[in-house]
């Protein structure tokens, strides 16, 4: 277990600071003395000093090009109307789809990964310009691996919302993981950043906003509707 900590905060710490410290820690610290290494690692985690600091979410805007969301709890506020005839039914919040659209075109791709099945789903997002969704997904990093592969893409420069443990897999290998307020208590440890809003509430457009003002590329369009 504790090999598996160990692991990966040497990741943490390499996608933290773009080196190779963590591998330097391990060389210089870890076979020196492993009961001072294993004190400082537990430091590091109960501070999230690696990854927990706003002021770390803040340096890291600058490097965005992707964001990657889930959407039940992230999108939607995690509740479902049921139908008499067995159909689903989920909400999402305007301003979100107002912040998505916008990054769209602007040049930053948005993917979605979600467990969920919804059709309703894949039309509301392909109307943001929405194009990379992959629905009823079973396991969440395999196709986070096979889609960083595909478009050449660097785990540093992405952001990944998520609130729940189907998620927990990708957001330990995203350079900029970032959760809902009301996410899984697991979840919120992994994140560089906790949004003040709830899921379906806004917190898309959060991390959305944020990244875009820091690049310079937010603006006030008419020609983006909130839909």
């Amino acid at each position: 277990m504790l090999k598996n900590i160990e692991d990966d905060t040497f990741r943490q710490l390499d996608i933290a600071f773009g080196v190779s410290l963590g591998l330097f820690v391990k060389q210089k610290l870890y076979y020196k003395n492993k009961t001072v290494f294993k004190r400082i690692l537990l430091l590091l985690l109960l501070n999230k000093v690696i990854i927990g600091m706003d002021e770390n979410f803040k340096t890291k805007l600058n490097r965005v090009k992707t964001f990657l969301f889930d959407v039940d709890g992230v999108l939607t506020d995690g509740s479902i109307a049921l139908l008499p005839n067995g159909e689903q039914i989920r909400t999402m919040n305007t301003k979100d789809g107002y912040a998505m659209q916008l990054a769209v075109k602007n040049g930053y791709r948005i993917a979605i990964i979600s467990g969920g099945k919804s059709e309703s789903v894949r039309v509301r997002l392909n109307g943001l310009g929405i194009t990379d969704i992959y629905l009823g997904v079973s396991n969440k990093l395999d196709i986070y691996k096979e889609y960083i592969e595909i478009h050449n893409l660097n785990p540093v420069d992405i952001l990944y919302m998520g609130d729940d443990v189907p998620d927990y897999e990708v957001m330990q290998r995203i350079g900029i993981p970032t959760c809902p307020n009301d996410s899984a208590p697991e979840i919120k440890t992994l994140c560089i950043y906790v949004s003040d809003k709830k899921g379906g509430h806004g917190c898309v457009r959060d991390v959305i906003e944020q990244v875009m003002k820091a690049q310079g590329t937010w603006e006030i369009s008419s020609t983006i509707q909130s839909i």
